[in-house]
């Protein structure tokens, strides 16, 4: 390779670095949990609304046996349940508005929403 290739692809990877970093304080500059809530519905009754930044474990009781949800470093997450499939334990870590765990079995519904409006979406 000549010279100039070595430049074109340092330079290269250089921008991809930087607009990494950009995207990176960007998205942690929005990131205001102090403004976010999850609500825990149960058979589609409100059973507990907690603020995103209220780490801790919570226990979910339905008819059917209890739940967990953990709620660390601005994200939460179900931590065991007694369904037989475990979709909601096996589901991804959710934080933003809009997100939502679903356990069907146990008729659970975990949800992120805002608590006033922004002029970002999320």
């Amino acid at each position: 390779m000549k010279k100039a290739d070595w430049i074109l692809i340092i330079a290269l990877i250089g921008m991809a670095v930087i607009l990494a970093i950009v995207v990176y304080c960007q998205k942690q500059q929005y990131l205001d949990i102090s403004n976010t809530s999850v609500v825990v519905e149960v058979d589609g009754k409100i059973y507990h609304t907690i603020p995103m930044n209220q780490d801790g474990k919570y226990a979910i009781a339905t008819k059917d046996g209890d739940s967990v949800l953990v709620i660390a470093k601005g994200e939460c997450y179900m931590d065991s349940a007694h369904c037989p499939d475990q979709i909601c334990v096996k589901h991804k870590h959710i934080s933003a508005v809009g997100e939502s765990i679903i356990c069907l079995p146990y008729k659970i519904v975990v949800s992120v929403v805002g608590n006033e409006a922004s002029e970002y979406d999320n």
